[in-house]
């Protein structure tokens, strides 16, 4: 049986690392890791006790304190603990040589060998799989690290820190070393090695202290003009952290290698960063605009951990949002300023309530900051990095910019150098602002999404209009009462003709149209209203909550043609779009007597807004997705009646605006250079909505104007949007345009990739065949995860009409991959249970059938402790 670990179970280590040297002999098979390290006793070491460290899965071939080796009388090496019984109560260098196989490692955690090119993930356990240490997040140190390869096969040889020293072997021809120093003090997660034949692109920036910062990227030979791209967004993460936050950085290097074999998106290395390259590889012409801003929004990401998960680390893994939440605010916020907030905060939003919130309503709901887990790989989830990211953006509402500007100082000034705690950065903010915090302190403590509702009255002889809101929020896995939060509510009241109201409580004026509840209900009175308003609730999202309110269809029209509140007025039209689709689902009405033309004319008024941008227009042509439709609708979900009734009301939209739209795509269609902004991103993105509008009507010269926008298409944007568009037209042969995708694009797996996912996610009867026999193809294999994640991600979690078929053949196939995949790689199986994660919401045909695969997976024997602990906790074992 797993073990449990637990938050309140907390200790310091025992012992501290101060600095630790490492060697490198690597050789694919038989890699020697010899490991000095300068070790002392913790002030909390009173007892003397013995000194453990991980080690999993090595070879120990040598251990000597100060010179002298060891005995097995001194120590045992057993379930993946080495334990030195007696160490010497003083300073002390312990000495190791580990020996490991790089290329047997296809977990791609720890050191292993990936198309020739060595390469670690270390986080959050994974040093453990090079070396003895304590491998845990509060033991910082810093690090010398040699690196002795062959010069022919790996001619680059990388660590963290600064180069010290480059050299040929001496006596030995055949191979060189490199030594990299790191001067700042860090865990043993944001240790990184790369050794390979690779190319590079480079630059440098001048930081705001003067200093010049050598700029590396690191990719496959012959690609490095694909990285042009990715090197000016780390040049403008390097200035915004400046600009916004006063962060320069620390070190003379800075370099990033892609690899193509890699479990997550990147890692934040110090100095180092690694990332999987289909988020540095990028030109017009094999990148959407989607692949465009991911790839800036990561290498933000990754850079801005540098102060905030490098400098300042998480104590222990509990507090992983610490560093995740605040890093994911910020690079949210680089986003939007480089691009746009509204989008970006729509964006945001439709993510966190397909992942998060789903997360929330189901049997792995957990707080931002767990109390308890058996496998930590698993808890890199939406709630950690979405939910953490939406409760600081609630904390930057609640103290103001100014305040949270100063508040951030206050963090790094005092907690430089430390291993930290979600208490410690609240602790900051107390401090700078004189606010008790401790009730804001349940966003992290608490799991589920609260949900508010609210009545409004109107006085007309007193001028006043009274909203009342009440928070409350439903039980979760070991938490079946929740305390109120303090939540910071951002609202807007409009008169007749759009224009906001001055708010005005108690004789003054509401800063930043803000109000605050802390009890289970608030009573908010505004006065000076001389006519009745309607409000606008929850502006840009202030919370991460469920409103509970019924809003009449004309309000909502009303709010999506004036709000100034852009986030609101994307909003109400979803909302809009959502009464309607429930109403098709339960109504035999006709369709075309439910379906009056009012909300698609109110939809086609937004897209002639000159005001709007247009990407926001693509948002608001947009209907709710079905993954969206079943969350809101929340139980005895049938994921197939849902798509009929969603398609039912894109196509009468498309009916009621055909000529306009048909307008606009001609319009838009003639500008076909392509620059990845804001604004050409835009363009691209409405005119290929337009047009998958258009194809809904059946209209069959729509269909040639599809196969016409694919054939002249001169960028990824437009291949993908018509190939898209072609692929769920129903009885459309796609298979040539498909056949042709694939011959123009075949040596690049990143797009062959997007071929993959662009089959899982459509539609079809037969799909699933298509998906399995897609398993077999030459370009696929279970070891790479971003052929897992396009493919076998596409379908269950990208395709959920197709997943949750009736006769339950998409759980019983994601259950056989899940245990083929578990003995390859057990972090990437355990991603794939997410779609069977929410099986209770089914209805109940579904349901069973769902359950029987989970119960299929937990009765395999020696499963991974990632797999079984997601597939017991969602079947409430």
């Amino acid at each position: 049986m797993p073990q449990t670990i637990y938050l309140k179970d907390y200790k310091p280590s025992n012992y501290l690392i101060t600095h630790t040297d490492l060697d490198f002999n690597l050789n694919e098979t038989k890699t020697q890791t010899t490991a000095v390290l300068d070790i002392i006793g913790n002030v909390n070491n009173d007892d003397h006790c013995a000194l453990i460290l991980n080690g999993e899965g090595l070879k120990l071939l040598s251990i000597n304190i100060d010179g002298t080796e060891l005995t097995t009388e001194d120590y045992s090496y057993e379930k993946d603990l080495l334990t030195i019984f007696t160490p010497p109560n003083r300073p002390f260098k312990l000495t190791t040589i580990a020996e490991t196989n790089p290329k047997a490692n296809t977990s791609l955690s720890g050191l292993y060998l990936t198309h020739d090119v060595y390469c670690t993930q270390c986080e959050a356990e994974g040093f453990r799989k090079i070396t003895f240490y304590l491998d845990r997040p509060d033991v910082l140190s810093t690090y010398k690290v040699r690196v002795e390869a062959n010069k022919i096969k790996s001619p680059i040889l990388l660590s963290n820190g600064n180069l010290l020293e480059e050299e040929n072997v001496e006596g030995d021809d055949n191979r060189h070393f490199a030594i990299w120093h790191d001067p700042h003090p860090k865990p043993s997660y944001l240790f990184a090695l790369v050794a390979g034949d690779l190319g590079s692109l480079s630059d440098a920036y001048i930081a705001a202290d003067g200093r010049e910062v050598a700029l590396n990227i690191y990719v496959e030979p012959g690609k490095e003009n694909d990285a042009v791209y990715a090197m000016g967004a780390l040049k403008r993460s390097f200035k915004w952290d400046e600009d916004k936050f006063g962060r320069i950085y620390d070190l003379d290097i800075f370099n990033i290698v892609a690899v193509s074999h890699f479990n997550m998106g990147a890692m934040e290395n110090k100095g180092l960063n690694i990332f999987n390259d289909k988020y540095i590889l990028a030109n017009y012409k094999t990148a959407t605009d989607r692949d465009f801003e991911l790839i800036e929004s990561i290498i933000g990401h990754e850079y801005f951990h540098n102060w905030t998960g490098n400098r300042i680390t998480c104590r222990d893994w509990f507090q992983l949002c610490l560093k995740e939440g605040l890093t994911v605010f910020r690079d949210a916020e680089f986003t939007s300023d480089l691009r746009s907030r509204p989008v970006k905060r729509v964006d945001d939003v439709k993510i966190l309530r397909v992942m998060q919130f789903a997360e929330d309503a189901g049997p792995l709901a957990h707080p931002c900051r767990p109390e308890s887990f058996i496998e930590i790989n698993n808890f890199y989830t939406a709630t950690v990095y979405r939910k953490g990211a939406e409760v600081v953006r609630a904390l930057h509402s609640l103290v103001g910019a100014d305040h949270f500007r100063a508040s951030m100082d206050y963090y790094f000034d005092n907690f430089d150098g430390q291993a930290a705690t979600v208490k410690d950065f609240l602790y900051c903010f107390e401090q700078v602002t004189g606010r008790d915090l401790s009730q804001f302190d349940r966003w992290y403590s608490q799991a589920g999404t609260p949900t508010l509702k609210y009545i409004t009255k109107y006085n007309s002889e007193k001028q006043t209009y009274t909203l009342t809101i009440e928070q409350s929020s439903d039980e979760t896995p070991n938490q079946p009462f929740k305390q109120n939060y303090h939540m910071p509510i951002k609202l807007g009241l409009l008169d007749a003709n759009g224009t906001d109201l001055a708010l005005v409580l108690n004789g003054e004026k509401v800063k930043n149209s803000m109000v605050e509840i802390t009890n289970k209900k608030h009573e908010f009175i505004f006065e000076n209203i001389t006519s009745k308003p309607i409000l606008s609730f929850l502006r840009d999202f202030s919370v991460p909550v469920k409103v509970d309110v019924k809003q009449s269809f004309d309000e909502l029209l009303f709010l999506m043609a004036n709000d100034s509140d852009l986030f609101n007025r994307w909003q109400a039209g979803q909302t809009a779009a959502m009464n309607l689709i429930i109403e098709l689902l339960k109504t035999e009405v006709a369709d075309d007597i439910l379906l009056d033309s009012c909300y698609a004319k109110a939809i086609n008024k937004s897209l002639k807004n000159t005001g709007l941008e247009d990407a926001f227009k693509g948002l608001i042509l947009t209907m709710p997705s079905v993954a969206e439709i079943a969350l809101f609708i929340g139980e005895n979900i049938d994921h197939n009646a849902i798509y009929k009734a969603r398609k039912k009301l894109v196509e009468h939209i498309a009916l009621v605006n055909e000529q306009d739209l048909l307008s606009m795509y001609h319009a838009y269609n003639k500008d076909q250079s392509f620059e990845p902004n804001a604004h050409g991103s835009g363009v691209r993105s409405l005119r290929n909505i337009v047009l998958q509008s258009l194809v809904t009507t059946n209209n069959p010269e729509y269909k040639k104007l599809a196969i016409k926008h694919y054939k002249l298409a001169n960028n990824m944007v437009d291949l993908m949007g018509s190939l898209s568009t072609l692929s769920g037209i129903d009885g459309f042969e796609v298979e040539p345009y498909l056949d042709d995708f694939y011959n123009r694009f075949k040596t690049n797996h990143i797009v062959i990739d997007k071929w993959f996912g662009i089959q899982a996610s459509n539609v079809a009867i037969d799909t699933l065949s298509k998906v399995k026999k897609l398993t077999e193809h030459k370009d696929f294999t279970f070891e790479k995860p971003n052929n897992v994640y396009a493919l076998i991600g596409g379908f269950a979690n990208g395709n959920p009409v197709s997943f949750n078929a009736a006769d339950g053949s998409g759980y019983e196939f994601i259950a056989d991959t899940i245990i083929q995949l578990d003995s390859i790689n057990s972090q990437v199986a355990a991603r794939m249970l997410t779609p069977l994660k929410s099986w209770k919401s089914l209805e109940p045909g579904r349901r069973a059938l769902a359950k029987k695969a989970l119960q299929k997976i937990v009765n395999v024997n020696n499963l991974s402790n990632d797999v079984y602990e997601l597939a017991t906790k969602s079947l409430g074992i």
